[in-house]
């Protein structure tokens, strides 16, 4: 949920970093809206027309855009504890607070991704099922939902930042942290968090797609 304006800065940040780190850098971009222009937009309509009356729709897709307000405010508020405060002005920062507000920026970058896996499991369940959707989706299960999309992502991370032995919060002061910065378990599991859920929103919404083709040559 990004404009394209800011989409944009952050594609080149992330590309400018992955150079300066010599880092083999490339890009994989994906038309969904243009992939759905195929499809009869009657039966777009009619067929999203039925999730959008839904309470459970609207909480969900604002909740994401919420995800991203917070993400951004994460990741100013890193900028000020790790590059302004010390070059600026001088403090010296908690190296335990450092790890601290990294966890919260990666935390919301997971929970960023979970919202935006959650909303295309959303709509596939809205388009295979749409007269039995209230019935599964009851408010009950999405006050569970909403409380595991913002909970796991962060207790997890501060979780695994204090269980590794004489690293992380158990060092002292926080001054060992290879685990994360170097360790290669770390970015596997991290990377994999990332990228499975990218690659089940993409099969999700192919499947749609291909759900939506058929209903329109019936």
């Amino acid at each position: 949920m990004y404009a394209t304006t800011q989409l944009d800065t952050l594609v080149f940040d992330q590309i400018r970093m992955s150079l300066d780190e010599n880092k083999i850098t490339c890009g994989v971009f994906v038309d969904l809206p243009k992939a759905f222009d195929t499809v009869d937009h009657e039966i777009l309509i009619v067929t999203f027309r039925i999730v959008d009356k839904l309470n459970s729709w609207f909480a969900i897709n604002k909740l994401t855009l919420n995800a991203s307000k917070i993400k951004y405010g994460i990741a100013i508020y890193g900028i000020l504890i790790n590059s302004y405060l010390p070059v600026v002005h001088g403090h010296l920062i908690s190296t335990c607070l450092k790890l601290t507000v990294e966890g919260l920026r990666m935390g919301s970058v997971l929970a960023q991704v979970l919202h935006l896996l959650v909303i295309a499991l959303n709509h596939y369940l809205g388009t295979l099922r749409p007269l039995h959707y209230n019935s599964i989706m009851t408010p009950a299960k999405l006050k569970i939902l909403i409380a595991l999309l913002w909970t796991l992502p962060f207790s997890g991370l501060y979780i695994s930042f204090g269980s590794v032995p004489g690293q992380g919060y158990q060092s002292p002061h926080c001054s060992n942290c290879h685990f994360y910065i170097n360790g290669i378990t770390f970015r596997i599991v991290w990377a994999v968090l990332i990228f499975l859920p990218m690659i089940v929103i993409a099969l999700v919404y192919a499947h749609i797609f291909h759900i939506l083709r058929h209903r329109g040559k019936d």
